[in-house]
């Protein structure tokens, strides 16, 4: 089975993943390949926001446990599908990563779309975790652009591009959007 050639080929037993649900089994086997390559999770960008937003005012548009409900909350077929398309992508996880911080770094929003959003092929999932999410998102940015004061808003890379971004549902709100750190 690929599920288990996978866990040997990350180093891990096979019966590593038996007392997790489908999801979390998913994230951790999405991360770990990149980990074993060098990627350091501390370094990226939500880490540098933070600290050049010390002294200032911060919140956030999900808590912990509404992320961790996103997926824990999903029916199980689509869990199961979003396991096997994670475990279907491991082997190429670096390559793709790297990938994606190159277009990302370019600016190139819909090659970034491409890579990071097409591999959901799950309707639901793709629903839950991306179009649900950015539509929600936009209308929060849309209220409290109606209260003074500056906000700066920062999410995942995957939901700025794509025909369902954040910058198209706040389009859809009559807001207009753009980048401003390259």
């Amino acid at each position: 089975m690929k599920f288990e050639e996978t866990l040997v080929g990350l180093g891990l037993p096979i019966e590593a993943m038996d007392k997790f649900e489908p999801w979390y089994a998913a994230m951790t086997l999405s991360l770990l390949p990149v980990m074993k390559s060098g990627y350091d999770p501390q370094t990226g960008a939500e880490s540098k926001l933070t600290s050049q937003a010390e002294g200032k005012s911060k919140a956030a548009l999900e808590t912990v446990d509404q992320q961790i409900q996103l997926f824990d909350g999903l029916p199980m077929d689509a869990q199961l599908s979003f396991l096997r398309e994670t475990v279907g992508s491991v082997s190429k996880a670096t390559v793709t990563l790297d990938a994606m911080v190159a277009r990302w770094m370019k600016g190139d929003a819909d090659g970034l779309a491409m890579l990071l959003n097409d591999e959901l092929d799950d309707p639901v999932l793709y629903k839950r975790l991306l179009t649900d999410r950015n539509s929600h998102w936009a209308k929060w940015i849309g209220q409290r652009l109606k209260r003074p004061g500056t906000v700066f808003v920062a999410v995942g890379a995957g939901h700025l591009a794509g025909q369902q971004s954040v910058q198209e549902q706040l389009r859809k709100l009559g807001i207009k959007a753009r980048r401003v750190w390259q």
